[in-house]
C-alpha cells in the first residue's frame, strides 16, 4: 500500500474540483485566519474521538499518532519498533532525571506520559483536548503501575495550565500544527513561560515541506484516509534549552531512508509529476 502511494503521481490525477475550491475559501482560509481556541477543541475531538478501536486499527498497540524513528536502515523494523525508538530518541533529548517535572503538550493518549514515568520516575503531566485520549491515558497509567502522584493526563489546553507553576522538561510531537500559523509565536512563548530555568524544550513539527505541492491543499479536506497523512509528513525535532540568553536551538532532521532516497533521485517535473527512470526504479526496489 506505502509503496502504491509512492507511486500516486503514476496513477493518480489531483484537479482543482469546485467543491475542493469551495473548501479552500470557506473553510481553510478562514480557519487559518480567525484561529481560535474553540476551533482548537472543536477539531481536536471532532478527529480524535472518533473510536480508540478506530485509531488502534492503524496506530498498533502503542497508539502513537506521530513517525516513529528507524534505527538501523538495513534491518526491517515493526511500527512498535519504531515508536519505541521514537519514545527512546526524545527521552534521551529531554534528559530524564527522576527529580524532573515533564509536560507533554498534546499529549495523545499519553504512550510518552506513562514510558517516562515508569522508565526515569519522573513527574509527568500530559495534556490533550481530546475525552477518549484522557480517559485512555489515564487508564495506560494505572495499568503500567505508575502511581497517579507522578503521572496523569489533563482533558485541558494547555494555556489554561496553571502559570505559577515551571515544569524542568517539555515536549510537543507534532501537535503545532493545531496552534495555526498567526499563533506560532504566541504558542512558542507561552511554552516559555511555562519551562523553568535551564529547562529543555523538545519540539516537533509535521507537515512543514520546503516547497509547495498540490498534496498540501488536501491536508485538511475529508477525502484522503488519514494514515496517508501520517506517512507523508516530514518531521523535525527541535530540542532547546531556557536559560538567561533565551531559548538556544538544536535543530536535528529525523532520519527517512525513502525521503533521502527521493532528495538524491527524484525530481519533478513543471508540471508535479516525477521523472521516472529505470535507474531511479531499480534503487527504490533496493529499498
Amino acid at each position: 500500500m506505502l509503496e502504491l502511494l509512492e507511486w500516486r503521481h503514476d496513477w493518480a490525477a489531483f484537479v482543482m474540483t469546485m467543491e475542493l475550491m469551495k473548501y479552500v475559501f470557506k473553510n481553510l482560509i478562514p480557519d487559518v485566519i480567525f484561529h481560535s481556541a474553540g476551533q482548537d477543541e472543536e477539531q481536536v475531538t471532532d478527529h480524535y474521538d472518533r473510536g480508540d478501536d478506530f485509531h488502534e486499527w492503524f496506530l498498533g498497540p502503542r497508539m502513537i499518532y506521530t513517525s516513529g524513528i528507524i534505527s538501523d536502515a538495513d534491518e526491517k523494523e515493526t511500527l512498535e519498533q519504531l515508536q519505541d525508538n521514537k519514545l527512546a530518541v526524545v527521552c534521551q533529548k529531554l534528559r530524564l532525571q527522576p527529580e524532573d517535572t515533564l509536560l507533554d503538550i498534546g499529549c495523545g493518549w499519553g504512550t510518552l506520559v506513562t514510558y517516562a514515568a515508569k522508565n526515569f520516575g519522573c513527574d509527568a503531566t500530559g495534556v490533550t483536548l481530546s475525552h477518549n485520549q484522557a480517559e485512555f491515558g489515564t487508564n495506560r497509567i494505572a495499568q503500567n503501575g505508575v502511581d497517579a502522584t507522578r503521572a496523569r493526563i489533563l482533558r485541558t489546553d494547555f494555556r489554561n495550565l496553571d502559570k505559577s507553576k515551571k515544569f524542568t522538561k517539555i515536549v510537543s510531537l507534532e501537535m503545532a500544527e493545531h496552534v495555526g500559523i498567526r499563533r506560532y509565536n504566541t504558542f512558542l512563548r507561552d511554552v516559555y513561560n511555562l519551562l523553568d530555568d535551564d529547562g529543555i524544550l523538545v519540539f516537533q513539527v509535521a507537515g512543514i515541506r520546503p516547497s509547495w505541492q498540490y498534496e498540501d491543499l488536501i491536508w485538511y479536506a475529508p477525502l484522503p484516509p488519514a494514515p496517508f497523512f501520517f506517512f507523508t509528513r516530514h518531521p523535525r525535532l527541535l530540542t532547546s534549552r531556557k536559560c538567561h540568553q533565551g531559548l538556544v536551538h538544536e535543530q536535528v532532521r529525523l532520519p527517512r531512508r525513502r525521503r533521502l532516497v527521493r532528495a538524491q533521485l527524484g525530481h519533478r517535473s513543471p508540471r508535479g509529476r516525477r521523472f521516472r527512470s529505470p535507474q531511479l526504479r531499480r534503487a527504490r526496489r533496493s529499498l
